[in-house]
């Protein structure tokens, strides 16, 4: 519905020289809409932006969340996004948002109560001078914050088991409350291949559907493994794949267990299904031979720095790159 109305509020539809172009989500109606805001210039160069008739009461009486600094879309937007909410929302009998209540899916947080209101301003800065036009784009990084504020994105690797028993796919999306996210991570590892490349990640297995756990229920999961097999060079050569000591080349006991992994940022970013696609495709087509290689000619240490070498946040982008043309030449 918003984007028919988007011609609607075109250049030649401007009202004033001055107007701006922002997003209204009333709330007595489940139809977000495009609205004209009337700014001005003080002396200082500031442009304010005038609402109020819109939000009622005092302007100055209102909370601000802030895209990207209040929450990191998963398309990173190129200016500042202000939503602005009424601070007397919860005390004077302000109901649940509908326009905002649809949007959100199911995962609403009891924040978004009375009208809602969305402006632009021009940069990334601490706060932009200007203010600027708002379009459906901007529409989708907000729809993104209805939905998924206070919920962390992360990205489930599940088991054979997961897969074939209950027809989950190998990769799946994943919201985290703030309770699981701090036991993911809390968790003592953290892949050291993402860490290599500049991308740090932190995972949790055992996630499985507990009623299928039973011995003919397959919880290998040799992506999630070969995900934490370590990399530092210097770590001991020998001990048994059941210890939970670091082997190098290997990952430790704890992800030869199997089952569903849980793999999110370690800064709590959104993570998406692509990057964890590309990266496990890279760890098994790519690096995983090189380490059994080296293990195969007795692993000294001079064949592991030779290995670890490779792993570079140049040479992961390059694989990725290739892996978004041409996918993998086999199924995971």
């Amino acid at each position: 519905m918003l984007c028919k109305t988007f011609k609607n509020f075109s250049e030649s539809h401007r009202p004033t020289p001055t107007s701006k172009r922002a997003i209204y989500f009333p709330d007595d109606s489940d139809k977000a809409r495009f609205v004209w805001l009337e700014t001005h210039r003080l002396e200082s160069g500031y442009v304010v932006a005038w609402f109020d008739t819109l939000l009622g009461g005092n302007q100055r009486a209102q909370s601000c969340r802030q895209i990207p600094q209040s929450f990191e879309p998963m398309a990173a937007p190129e200016h500042i996004i202000r939503v602005h909410l009424s601070d007397s929302r919860e005390t004077d009998g302000s109901s649940i948002n509908l326009s905002v209540d649809k949007i959100a899916n199911g995962h609403l947080s009891p924040d978004w109560l009375g009208p809602i209101l969305a402006y632009g301003r021009g940069g990334l800065e601490t706060d932009p001078k200007d203010c600027i036009d708002l379009d459906t784009v901007d529409f989708r990084h907000l729809a993104e914050l209805f939905e998924f504020a206070g919920l962390t994105r992360a990205v489930s690797i599940n088991c054979k088991g997961t897969q074939d028993i209950v027809g989950k796919p190998v990769f799946e999306q994943k919201l985290l409350l703030p309770d699981k996210v701090e036991m993911v991570r809390t968790h003592r590892e953290s892949s050291e291949i993402s860490r290599w490349i500049g991308v740090p990640l932190r995972a949790v297995t055992g996630f499985t559907y507990r009623e299928f756990q039973n011995p003919g229920y397959d919880i290998k999961n040799e992506l999630s493994t070969m995900l934490h097999v370590v990399c530092e060079v210097g770590v001991g050569r020998s001990l048994p794949m059941e210890s939970w000591e670091r082997v190098w080349g290997k990952a430790s006991g704890y992800w030869q267990n199997g089952g569903d992994a849980i793999v999110m940022m370690e800064d709590g970013k959104p993570l998406s299904i692509n990057h964890v696609k590309a990266l496990c495709a890279w760890c098994t087509d790519e690096l995983q031979p090189l380490f059994e290689k080296a293990m195969g000619n007795g692993s000294s240490d001079e064949m592991r720095r030779e290995v670890v070498a490779q792993i570079t946040k140049e040479s992961f982008e390059a694989f990725r790159e290739k892996f978004k043309k041409f996918g993998r030449p086999t199924e995971y």
